[in-house]
């Protein structure tokens, strides 16, 4: 039995069954010994790893879709929402994401060092605004060395959401 208290299993690709209530992934044991059911994924589990190869968000977020553009969050695709409003409204212009515009190159001496995906760009009062959503989880050492780069690379100041 599953050890997930909530426990709805639905039908899922490859014979699979997905649960609603903690979103892992199941497959049926098929032996006589009345070992029933093995949970794969269940936050239980090791770094939230399934046996599967599937695992949790790393912050939690879940993907959203919106207009056929997958996003990394719920919040994210909220953003998109907004911009688009404001874009019909003629309040910023060039609005973009994931795409080739959104991908800035890091390069200091000639050298690329990183790169920084933007999850947003667009044109405010005819500047350049690139946007990124960020939580205080998502805010790591990492992403604030790209934010430094991002000045001294393209002198861009990055906008951050949250």
């Amino acid at each position: 039995m599953s050890k997930c208290p909530n426990h709805k299993p639905i039908p899922a690709e490859g014979g699979l069954l997905y649960c609603l209530a903690c979103g892992t992934l199941e497959e049926t044991a098929n032996d006589t010994s009345g070992a029933g059911k093995r949970h794969t994924g269940h936050p239980s589990a090791k770094n939230g790893a399934s046996v599967m190869g599937a695992k949790r968000p790393k912050y939690g977020a879940n993907k959203t879709v919106v207009e056929n553009i997958t996003f990394d969050s719920a919040r994210e695709a909220e953003r998109y929402r907004e911009l688009v409003m404001l874009e019909a409204a003629k309040k910023i212009t060039d609005l973009r994401t994931k795409c080739e515009a959104c991908v800035f190159d890091l390069v200091v001496n000639g050298v690329k060092v990183s790169r920084f995906t933007a999850d947003f760009t667009y044109r405010e009062n005819g500047e350049l605004v690139v946007e990124d959503l960020k939580s205080a989880p998502t805010k790591t050492r990492a992403y604030v060395m790209r934010r430094k780069l991002m000045k001294a690379c393209h002198g861009i100041d990055i906008r951050e959401t949250s």
